[in-house]
């Protein structure tokens, strides 16, 4: 797993070395989470999703809220999250 903070969008070069990493090590995939997310040219040669999946910003949080309730309590006090219900009306009623 590689991981890359800050804004800026990362590149094919930082992917070819996750790629070359799991090929030394004999992994079966790899996972790439930056927080900028990716350059168009690195989206467009996902065709290797299988072997490294690409996650930005909005998979960390999407991933987060779906999981937070199954996170130990130790996780949830270092993310303290506190569900709001909030009423939906239909515009079709």
């Amino acid at each position: 797993m590689q991981v890359k903070s800050g804004n800026a969008q990362i590149g094919t070069p930082e992917v070819d070395k996750l790629r070359g990493v799991i090929g030394k090590f004999k992994a079966d995939f790899g996972l790439f989470v930056a927080w900028g997310g990716f350059s168009r040219k690195v989206i467009e040669q996902s065709s290797d999703w299988f072997e490294i999946r690409h996650w930005e910003s909005e998979d960390i949080i999407k991933a987060l809220l779906e999981h937070y309730e199954n996170l130990s309590e130790d996780i949830q006090a270092q993310i303290p999250l506190k569900r709001i219900w909030i009423p939906v009306f239909d515009d079709e009623n």
